[in-house]
């Protein structure tokens, strides 16, 4: 018996509509079903990849880009307690 290149098996239920438009996609591409929904995992992580890339560069852009004594911190000794002091006032205002 010839092994196939996909050996691990899965199942998932799809949504009738979702069936539907993936029906009508797969069929102008002639794909089979596993082959179509291998192809959009794929995909899915590729962009998952890209944007958590894009979120590292922004990230590294901002981060550390203003100093403290530029920015509106600068009379603030100990920013975490100034912040978990805010958030208990906020915590108070919206009971």
């Amino acid at each position: 018996m010839k092994q196939s290149i996909y050996s691990q098996r899965t199942q998932i239920s799809l949504s009738p509509q979702l069936r539907s438009l993936i029906e009508a996609e797969r069929i102008l591409t002639k794909e089979s079903l596993s082959q179509y929904l291998r192809k959009a995992a794929v995909l899915r992580m590729v962009l998952d990849m890209v944007e958590r890339s894009d979120l590292d560069l922004i990230a590294e852009a901002v981060i550390g880009s203003v100093s403290k004594s530029k920015s509106g911190w600068k009379k603030v000794a100990d920013i975490k307690s100034w912040q978990r002091k805010q958030r208990k006032d906020e915590n108070r205002h919206r009971s």
